[in-house]
């Protein structure tokens, strides 16, 4: 390694131990609680620096003081126990960057997870993965094979470079967190597209008054409502019996409510991010927005729309976006 990425896993080294005397992971009274846990990640990850520099191994001696704290939980176990069984399963090596690869379905692309970027790929008969940690700028590459373990769960399995077979299923629950939210998002993903694509042959046949007595629009009642009116809300048309139909329904339902704010944030988002954007169409679809109810997050927007400068941004912008 060199002299730069040596003295950067020094620094991360030292970091990682200060954080591990946070006052909050030893002001409670209980080990296995969240914050003396990731006191004890942190501790994990200097040790583990410390080694891979040449310097001792203290981790047993580390334990042996450990082992003398004991969870006020029936069956958690005292503090070896714990970091065995809670802290260990936290580690991010080799494997469990291949595992989250398989998991989020992500052969031959790059993942970006906190502090780290990977890559998963095939190369003949084996599987390469490459990474490169962002704080210390170490990279570099191991040779891996896939294997399908016949059992009970029929689950994929890792194999390195020293045979050390890992798999999904054991993956610390907040890795598999990561894999279900990340999955959960891409499935939205195709979903909402499916919804706007199935709404944009009905949002337009919905734009007449009501007759009279009509209480309600005469479709579009059910999920395909939130693409409805967000196709709506971005055309640009006013109908006042919908408006005031979907505003009372936002009122009393905040399910509803809140997909459809979050799913204008993200338009608002990619609205804003272009070289220049429409400022004065992104300020209709917040005011139109807010008049049925609905809030999405402007952070992002607002930000951007400050890096113009104030002056040269129209009063009436302005005032929607603040």
């Amino acid at each position: 390694a060199s002299d730069k990425i040596i003295a950067l896993k020094l620094l991360e080294m030292q970091r990682s131990g200060l954080a591990s005397f946070a006052s909050c992971a030893w002001f409670f009274d209980d080990i296995a609680r969240i914050e003396p846990l990731n006191g004890l990640s942190y501790a994990l990850k200097g040790m583990e620096i410390l080694r891979n520099l040449g310097g001792p191994d203290v981790e047993q001696e580390f334990l042996e003081v450990l082992e003398e704290a004991y969870s006020n939980e029936k069956g958690v176990g005292d503090g070896k126990k714990i970091w065995a069984d809670l802290v260990l399963p936290r580690k991010v090596g080799t494997t469990q960057m291949a595992a989250i690869s398989l998991g989020i379905e992500h052969i031959g692309r790059p993942v970006s997870f906190p502090g780290l970027d990977f890559e998963f790929k095939r190369q003949g008969d084996n599987f390469i993965l490459g990474y490169k940690w962002h704080k210390t700028g170490e990279q570099g590459q191991t040779v891996m094979k896939i294997r399908e373990r016949i059992g009970a769960d029929d689950s994929i399995e890792v194999v390195d470079e020293d045979g050390f077979v890992f798999s999904l299923t054991d993956l610390d629950k907040r890795l598999k967190n990561f894999i279900v939210c990340h999955q959960d998002h891409k499935r939205e993903n195709i979903l909402w597209q499916d919804i706007l694509d199935l709404a944009s042959s009905v949002q337009r046949h919905l734009m007449t008054p009501f007759e009279e007595g009509q209480k309600s629009p005469l479709a579009g009642l059910g999920v395909l409502s939130l693409g409805i009116m967000f196709l709506y809300l971005k055309a640009g048309d006013r109908c006042s019996d919908l408006e005031t139909f979907w505003k009372n329904v936002y009122k009393y339902n905040p399910y509803f409510r809140e997909i459809l704010a979050q799913k204008l944030s993200e338009e608002l988002d990619a609205m804003t991010s272009g070289p220049d954007p429409d400022w004065p169409k992104v300020a209709d679809l917040i005011f139109r927005s807010r008049e049925l109810g609905l809030y999405p997050d402007l952070f992002v927007a607002q930000n951007r729309l400050w890096l113009i400068g104030r002056d040269s941004v129209d009063p009436q912008i302005l005032a929607n976006f603040f």
